[in-house]
C-alpha cells in the first residue's frame, strides 16, 4: 500500500513524495465545502447535529462577537470546552478573526490550567456550560460558546481572516526544563498534514471521523479537522468513558479514519466485536506511542487498512506513516514507515549531528514545511531542538533513536534522553521533578519509568530526597503527592514514591536512572499514605471485616484480595455506616485501598431525607413482572445466617429489626391492583413487627431441618402483596448456635439485599440506641431514575412451579473463578455463562445460544446504592455465535465484552434461561425451596455461588418446559465445560480502570 510516487531514500535520509504547497487555509477549504453542499451534515454530538451552512453562519456570527471583544489578528484565544458542536464553532470563529486558539483540557488540575493561561497570555478564554469557572489570571475575559450573544454594532465589518503564514493553534507539550512548552503550528503546516492525510486515509470515501479524545492533544487534530476539508461529518463524543465511545462506535459506519492509541485499540477490541469494528471503521490509524504486535493481537478485521502514524507535536501531528492490512504479516514492533508529502527525515549522530552510516542507528531529524519555527517565548530551548542545517533546511531534532530497515522503512528504537510515553502521553521527567523540588522540603527528585510485575505496563516512580529542614514525620510523600495532584495531569503523576537518603550517581555526576529503575518497588503503601490517618485505618478495618484478611498496604487490590462485586456492595455499605460516603462505583473503579482513600469524601455522608408515606413509582422490573404473569405472595427469598453471638436477646433483636425496617422503605411497600387493572405501589407507615421464635429443643433429634423448613413455610404464608412483605425468624436450641432466617418477597428484595439486611440487623443489635426515624436508603430516589428492562420471556413456566436441583463442582473450578475475579469483577460470570452456553448447545441445540444474565445493579455511576434494599437486579441479554461454543476462551471473551458493554446485546426479549452468580456465600445461607412459587421469570434459572472449596449450583427449572431428565443432562454437560474453563486472559484491570488514558493521546 505504498505511495506510487513514493519517498526517495539514501543510506541515512528519506524524503516523502513532492506535492504542491497548500494554497488555502483550512477555514477557506471549509467555507468552500459549505458553499458547495450547504445542507450536508458538518458535525454531530450527543445533543444535536449541524449542517455546513449552519456551522458557517454560527462561526461567522461568533467571530463578530470576538472581534467586538477585541480579538485581532495574531491574538491567542484559550479554548476549553466540552467535546460538542460549540467547540468547532469557536475554533472556526477564532480563525475568522485571524487569531489562533490555545486548547486546554478541562480535566487538568486548576493550578496547571492557571499556569498555562499565564504563559500563553490569551486575549480571551472561551468556555461552555460544562467548563465555566476555570481558574484564570485577573483581567482575562471569559466568553461562553454555548450562550447567545448580542452585538452592540451589528453593521461592523467582519474581522480579517487568517493567512497561510499565520498561526493556527498554540499547543503545549511537556517541558524538559520543568515547564510545558508551547508549540505554534501555522495554517500552512496544518494544511500540509491534512492534505496528505485526506488522500492517504481516503477521507472523502468514508462518512467522517469520531472525536473521543482531548482537544489539548495534537493527535486529536486529525479527527477534529480532517472531515471539514472533504465535506464529511465530525462526530463528537463528550464522554471520556471508553464504554460510551464503544457504544457510539457500534452505531457508526465507515469512519475514515478512526484514530486511537495502542491502549485504546486494545480496549476497543475487547468492547466491540470484529464485525462491529469492520462496519464502523474504513481506515484505522494508531498513534501516540510505539505500536506492537501484542496491541494488534485482538484486532481481527481481515483486510482493514491500518496505519501506524508517527509524529512529534513539533512536526505537526504526523510526519511518517506505515500502512498495512489487518491479517497480513507485520514486523514487531511495527515500523513507523516513511515520510509524508514534502517531508524529509534523516538519521544523525546525537553528538555532532553527522549522518549515520548505512544500517546505523541515529537520532531522527525532521525537516520540511510541517516543522514548527520553535517554542513560544523559549529561545534557548528552541535553539537546542530547532536549527537550519548546511543545506538551508529548517530542522527539528526529535530525540528519538531510529534506524532504516533493509526494506527502507523506519523503525523506532527508543530515546536519547529521559522523555517517556505513558499511556500514549508524552511525559518529561524534568517537568515532574521541577514540581516536586519546588517544595522546600524536597531537596532532590528523579523520575523514571518502571514496569509493573503483573502487566508489564510502564508506570512512573519518583525518588525523593528530603531537605535537611524537612520534618521527619513521614509526611514527605503526602506533600509530594499533593503537589503532583495540584500541578500535573493524571498521566504524569507518579504511581510509586520512594524516599532515599541520596540519589545514586554515575561517575560523571549524573543521576544513575538505571540504578533507580532497578530498585524494588516500595512495600505496598510505603510512602504513599499516612498510616496514622484515621480514614485509612477505618477503611482498613472495614476491609478486613469484609474480606477476612487485612490489606497489606495502600496498593492492596480489593479484587486480588478475594473481593467481588457483591463484597464491594458490602464494603461500601459498611463504610456508609461508618459515616463515609463511599459508593460501589468507587470500589469497582478505583480498586486499590490507596486510590479509594484518595477519592473518598471524608465528610459525613449526608443523611437521606425521610421517605414519605404514600404512593411511590413501580420500578421497571416490578412493572414488567406484575403485568406479565401472576405474582403470588409466596414469591419469596429465604436467607439464613448464623448469629455472631452465642446467645441472642429476643427483645434486643426485636428492636434491631424495627430499626432495620425503618431504614429501608422497600420493606414497607405494598402493592395493589386498581379497578381498571393497573398495578400501583405505596409506602405504608412504619408499624412495629414482632419477630418469630423457633426453639428446636422441643423437636425430636434428627427432625430439626424439617422443623425449620415447616416453620419458614408457615411464616411465608403470612406474606402478601398488600403487606407485610418481610418476616424474621430467630432459630435457637437443638444444640446449635442461634441463627436468623429472613423471608422477604422478591418484588422488594434481592439476594444482595438479604446480605445487607443481615449486616444492618447485627449492627443495630450491637449498637442499641434511640429509635431511628424512617429514612430513604436511596430506594425511593432510585425508583424515579431512568431504568431499562429487556422484554421478559414468555412460556409455559408462567403458570408452572419450578423445582430446584442442587449440584456442586470441586475446588479446581472455584480456583479458576477466584483467579478470574482478580482480572475483572465480571470475568467469573463470563466464564460460567460460556460454560452454560456450551452445555446448552449440546443438550438443547434447538434453543438459541443466548442467556439472560442477572447482575446486582448497584454499581451505577452517580447513584449511591451501597445501602439500598430492593429488587435492584439488572437483566442483561448475552448471546454467542454457534461457532464460538467450541472455543472456550473466545466464548468467554465475547460474553465478557457484552457484560461490560450492554449496547452489544441483541434486541428482542430475554432468553428463557438465566444465570445468576452470587459470589461467595456462607454455609447454608441461601434457601431455595424444592418447589417454588408459580410464575417465575425464566423457564430455567441457574444460580451459582461459592462455598468453601466448592462451586454450588442450583437449577430452578419448570418441568412443563424442561423435564428433570433434561436438567440432569444439562448439569452433567455444564460440569464438563466448567472443568475446562480457560485461564484468565490478557485483559488487565488496569486497562479497564485507565479510562481517559485508554483513549488518550499525546499531550502536555
Amino acid at each position: 500500500m505504498s505511495d506510487p510516487h513514493g519517498p526517495a531514500a539514501s543510506s541515512s535520509r528519506i524524503s516523502g513524495a513532492a506535492r504542491p504547497a497548500p494554497v488555502r487555509t483550512l477555514l477557506e477549504a471549509f467555507d468552500a465545502q459549505a458553499d458547495h453542499d450547504p445542507t450536508a451534515t458538518a458535525a454531530s454530538d450527543d445533543r444535536t447535529q449541524v449542517s455546513y451552512q449552519a456551522l458557517q453562519n454560527a462561526s461567522t456570527a461568533l467571530s463578530r462577537v470576538l472581534h467586538e471583544r477585541g480579538v485581532a489578528p495574531g491574538d491567542r484565544v484559550a479554548l476549553c470546552t466540552s467535546r460538542r458542536i460549540p467547540l468547532l464553532t469557536a475554533l472556526l470563529a477564532v480563525w475568522r478573526c485571524g487569531a489562533h486558539y490555545v486548547p486546554l483540557d478541562r480535566t487538568w488540575p486548576s493550578a496547571r490550567i492557571a499556569d498555562l493561561l499565564d504563559d500563553a497570555a490569551p486575549r480571551l478564554l472561551i468556555t461552555d456550560t460544562d467548563t465555566a469557572g476555570l481558574p484564570k489570571p485577573s483581567g482575562l475575559a471569559e466568553l461562553r460558546a454555548d450562550e447567545p450573544h448580542t452585538l452592540t454594532n451589528p453593521t461592523a465589518r467582519p474581522p480579517a481572516q487568517a493567512r497561510l503564514s499565520s498561526t493556527a493553534y498554540l499547543i503545549y507539550t511537556s517541558g524538559t526544563t520543568g515547564r510545558p512548552k508551547g508549540v505554534p503550528v501555522t495554517h500552512s503546516a496544518l494544511m500540509q498534514y491534512l492534505s496528505w492525510a485526506s488522500v492517504h486515509y481516503d477521507t472523502a470515501g468514508g462518512t467522517g471521523t469520531l472525536v473521543h479524545s482531548s482537544i489539548a492533544a495534537d493527535l486529536t487534530v486529525t479527527s477534529l479537522l480532517l472531515p471539514l476539508i472533504t465535506g464529511q461529518c465530525v462526530q463528537l463524543v463528550p464522554s471520556d468513558d471508553p464504554v460510551d465511545v464503544a457504544r457510539t462506535l457500534s452505531e457508526a459506519r465507515d469512519l475514515s479514519p478512526l484514530k486511537v492509541t495502542p491502549g485504546g485499540l486494545r480496549l476497543l477490541t475487547r468492547l466491540l466485536t470484529s464485525a462491529q469494528l469492520g462496519r464502523a471503521v474504513r481506515h484505522l490509524v494508531v498513534g501516540g506511542e510505539q505500536l506492537t504486535a501484542q496491541a494488534l493481537s485482538g484486532l481481527d478485521v481481515p483486510g482493514l487498512p491500518v496505519t501506524n502514524e508517527y509524529g512529534p507535536t513539533e512536526a505537526t501531528v504526523g510526519c511518517t506513516a506505515y500502512t498495512f492490512r489487518c491479517g497480513a504479516p507485520v514486523p514487531d514492533p511495527v515500523p513507523i514507515g516513511q515520510p509524508v508529502w514534502n517531508t524529509t527525515v534523516e538519521l544523525r549522530t546525537p553528538g555532532d549531528g553527522e549522518p549515520v552510516p548505512p544500517g546505523g542507528t541515529g537520532e531522527l531529524v525532521v525537516m520540511g514545511p510541517q516543522v514548527a519555527a520553535g517554542y513560544q517565548g523559549r529561545p534557548q530551548e528552541s535553539a537546542t531542538r530547532f536549527s537550519t542545517d548546511a543545506r538551508g533546511e529548517h530542522t527539528y531534532r526529535t530525540g528519538d533513536l531510529a534506524r532504516i530497515r533493509a526494506d527502507g522503512q523506519l523503525e523506532m528504537l527508543g530515546r536519547i534522553d529521559e522523555q517517556l510515553k505513558i499511556h500514549g502521553y508524552r511525559v518529561e521527567p524534568a517537568e515532574i521533578e521541577a514540581v516536586l523540588t519546588g517544595d522546600p522540603s524536597i531537596a532532590d527528585a528523579a523520575v523514571v519509568a518502571t514496569r509493573t510485575g503483573e502487566t508489564g505496563a510502564p508506570v512512573l516512580s519518583a525518588f525523593l530526597v528530603a531537605a535537611a529542614t524537612a520534618q521527619q514525620d513521614g509526611s514527605l510523600a503526602v506533600r509530594a503527592r499533593s503537589l503532583c495532584e495540584r500541578h500535573l495531569p493524571f498521566y504524569a503523576r507518579p504511581d510509586h514514591l520512594h524516599i532515599l537518603d541520596a540519589l545514586p550517581l554515575q561517575p560523571s555526576g549524573k543521576v544513575d536512572r538505571r540504578a533507580l529503575a532497578a530498585l524494588p518497588a516500595p512495600a505496598a503503601g510505603e510512602g504513599m499514605t499516612d498510616h496514622d490517618d484515621p480514614l485509612l485505618a477505618t477503611l482498613a478495618r472495614l476491609w478486613t471485616g469484609i474480606l477476612g484478611d487485612p490489606p497489606h498496604g495502600a496498593e492492596a487490590n480489593f479484587f486480588s484480595s478475594g473481593g467481588d462485586s457483591l463484597k464491594a456492595v458490602l464494603f461500601a455499605n459498611a463504610a456508609r455506616r461508618a459515616g463515609l460516603h463511599l459508593t460501589v462505583h468507587d470500589v469497582l473503579q478505583h480498586r486499590t485501598l490507596g486510590r479509594i482513600v484518595e477519592v473518598l469524601a471524608t465528610a459525613q455522608a449526608a443523611g437521606q431525607a425521610p421517605a414519605a408515606d404514600g404512593p411511590i413509582p413501580l420500578s421497571a422490573l416490578q412493572s414488567a413482572m406484575l403485568t406479565s404473569r401472576p405474582v403470588p405472595g409466596s414469591w419469596t427469598l429465604r436467607y439464613t445466617a448464623a448469629a455472631p453471638h452465642h446467645q441472642v436477646d429476643p427483645i434486643q433483636l426485636q428492636r434491631a429489626y424495627d430499626t432495620v425496617v425503618r431504614q429501608h422503605p422497600a420493606l414497607r411497600t405494598s402493592f395493589s391492583m386498581a379497578d381498571g387493572g393497573g398495578w400501583s405501589a405505596r409506602l405504608a407507615p412504619f408499624t412495629a413487627r414482632g419477630i418469630h421464635l423457633l426453639d428446636l429443643d422441643g423437636c425430636q433429634s434428627g427432625n430439626h431441618d424439617e422443623a425449620v423448613q415447616r416453620r419458614l413455610a408457615e411464616r411465608e404464608e403470612h406474606l402478601a402483596l398488600a403487606g407485610p412483605l418481610v418476616d424474621l425468624v430467630l432459630i435457637g436450641g437443638g444444640g446449635k448456635p442461634p441463627r436468623i432466617a429472613w423471608i422477604v418477597h422478591h418484588l422488594v428484595a434481592d439476594l444482595v439485599s438479604l446480605q445487607l439486611l443481615t449486616n444492618d440487623l447485627w449492627h443495630a443489635y450491637d449498637h442499641p440506641g434511640a429509635d431511628t426515624p424512617a429514612a430513604d436508603d436511596g430506594y425511593v430516589h432510585w425508583l424515579t431514575s431512568p431504568q431499562h428492562v429487556p422484554k421478559l420471556p414468555r412460556g409455559p413456566w408462567i403458570t408452572d412451579s419450578p423445582r430446584t436441583t442442587a449440584t456442586r463442582l470441586g475446588p479446581e473450578v472455584r480456583d479458576t473463578l477466584s483467579a478470574a475475579q482478580q482480572e475483572s469483577p465480571r470475568r467469573p460470570l463470563a466464564l460460567l455463562a460460556g460454560a452454560l452456553l456450551a452445555a446448552l448447545g449440546e443438550v438443547r441445540p434447538d434453543l438459541p445460544a443466548a442467556l439472560g444474565v442477572e447482575l446486582h445493579g448497584r454499581d451505577r455511576a452517580r447513584h449511591d446504592l451501597a445501602a439500598t434494599v430492593g429488587w435492584l437486579t439488572s437483566l442483561h441479554p448475552v448471546h454467542a455465535a454457534r461457532a464460538l461454543l467450541a472455543e472456550p476462551a473466545a466464548l468467554a471473551d465475547a460474553v465478557h465484552a457484552q457484560l461490560e458493554n450492554p449496547s452489544l446485546a441483541p434486541p428482542g426479549p430475554l432468553a428463557p434461561i438465566a444465570l445468576n452468580y452470587l459470589g461467595e456465600l456462607p454455609e447454608g445461607a441461601l434457601e431455595l425451596p424444592a418447589i417454588g412459587a408459580v410464575g417465575p421469570l425464566f423457564g430455567l434459572e441457574v444460580v451459582c455461588f461459592t462455598q468453601g472449596d466448592t462451586l454450588q449450583i442450583r437449577w430452578r427449572a419448570c418441568p412443563a418446559w424442561m423435564p428433570d431428565a433434561t436438567v440432569t443432562r444439562l448439569a452433567a454437560a455444564f460440569a464438563r465445560h466448567a472443568a475446562a474453563l480457560p485461564p484468565p486472559g490478557t485483559a488487565t484491570a488496569d486497562e479497564l480502570a485507565q479510562i481517559t488514558a485508554a483513549f488518550g493521546n499525546e499531550g502536555p
